[in-house]
């Protein structure tokens, strides 16, 4: 399993062996192990993700289960925090477009959309709020964010080194992960790692259309269906960052 910078594996239903996980890192550049833990079943018109959450530390890897994290469907009061043992569970509209937050005190905050209609279970790594304001200072950007968000896109099972991301209405400033998984606003396209993302994004929604080395791309629980072929729709909310991830082909010439 790869530690990036906020690694995520989502599996339907239960984390059995880690089949079928999607693992996406954190914008942040921070990393996480997958954790055990089955999703129940939601009432008639929701789903219910359980989550186990941990915090991550780049030299360290993960730096064990984190208690009194938030998570909370995204503009409501439909809230759990997570136990000692890291976990929780909550539940969201089935196979509508939502979203949840994540948050505690001393770390970055996390915005996830998500179209399901089976329940998930998630492991959530979290980086601190001095990771996050590396990643930024990296960049050039402000940290904490106030009045933008930033985004991360994840390109998993094999990144594609030379794909590109483009942010409608241009908005934002880009950046892509280096080999070192470090945030780096003068590259091009991805590096082998397969990362990159914007910062200073107005809150909003936003469609990013995935390019360069990249095509065929498929959503995984992570993002809304854009309107063509190889894109993918996020919210910006100030203040977080936004995950998407994405399974894509490599163009070979």
């Amino acid at each position: 399993m790869r530690f990036l910078f906020g690694l995520i594996c989502v599996c339907s239903l239960a984390f059995l062996p880690m089949v079928g996980c999607s693992e996406t890192a954190d914008p942040a550049g921070n990393g996480g192990e997958g954790g055990g833990g089955t999703g129940g079943d939601g009432g008639a018109d929701t789903v219910t993700i359980t989550a186990f959450v941990s915090g991550w530390d780049p030299e360290l890897g993960s730096t064990g289960a984190l208690e009194g994290v938030a998570i909370c469907q995204t503009d409501t009061t439909n809230c759990v925090s997570t136990d000692a043992g890291g976990n929780a569970a909550v539940e969201v509209p089935a196979a509508q477009e939502a979203s949840y937050t994540m948050d505690l005190e001393g770390y970055g905050s996390y915005l996830d959309p998500v179209l399901l209609s089976e329940a998930q279970a998630v492991a959530l790594p979290m980086a601190t709020d001095d990771r996050f304001s590396d990643m930024h200072g990296l960049v050039m950007s402000p940290y904490p964010m106030e009045g933008t968000g930033s985004i991360f896109v994840e390109l998993v099972d094999d990144p594609i080194a030379g794909a590109t991301f483009e942010l409608s209405s241009g908005a934002g400033q880009p950046y892509y992960w280096d080999e070192d998984k470090n945030w780096d606003a003068e590259l091009s396209a991805t590096t082998s790692t397969g990362g990159g993302g914007f910062t200073e994004v107005a809150p909003g929604e936003y469609q990013i259309e995935i390019g360069g080395a990249a095509t065929n791309c498929v959503l995984t629980p992570k993002g809304w269906p854009g309107d063509s072929p190889n894109t993918v729709r996020v919210p910006v909310r100030e203040g977080y960052l936004t995950r998407a991830v994405l399974i894509c082909e490599e163009i070979t010439r």
